[in-house]
């Protein structure tokens, strides 16, 4: 885990610095691909959530460039995020609306691609929805 998280963490200077390599981009998805991994498997989902790992996540969400590195690094973010609440989960729900979860999934929506801005839509949507109707 501290593998990844370090793999995660190093590009955040290229992102603030807008010298996002190809390289860097490949190995921090394939890093948040692993991250999605144990979002989405149920022994692990609570033990990520409460790690607060969803968090590293979010400087890729909030990311104002349009282009393509700065894209796939908000797509494979967002997917992580959608792996969290595809399972109604009050626990899930409540940590990500204790986060910057829904201002990162408005950025996205505003400045993504289309997929990007439907999964941001998606993900808002699911958790206003189990919120109202819990």
């Amino acid at each position: 885990m501290r593998l990844l998280l370090l793999v995660i963490t190093s590009a955040y200077r290229p992102l603030v610095s807008n010298r996002l390599s190809e390289r860097v981009v490949r190995r921090t998805c394939n890093a948040i691909g692993l991250f999605q991994t144990l979002a989405s498997h149920p022994h692990t989902k609570m033990s990520f959530i409460r790690a607060s790992m969803p968090e590293y996540l979010y400087a890729f969400l909030k990311t104002r460039s349009r282009g393509r590195n700065y894209e796939r690094l908000r797509f494979a973010s967002l997917v992580v995020i959608g792996s969290l609440v595809e399972v109604d989960n009050p626990e899930v729900v409540d940590y990500l609306l204790s986060t910057e979860m829904f201002p990162c999934c408005l950025c996205c929506m505003e400045i993504g691609t289309t997929l990007s801005k439907t999964v941001g839509d998606w993900i808002s949507l699911t958790v206003i929805s189990f919120v109202f109707l819990a």
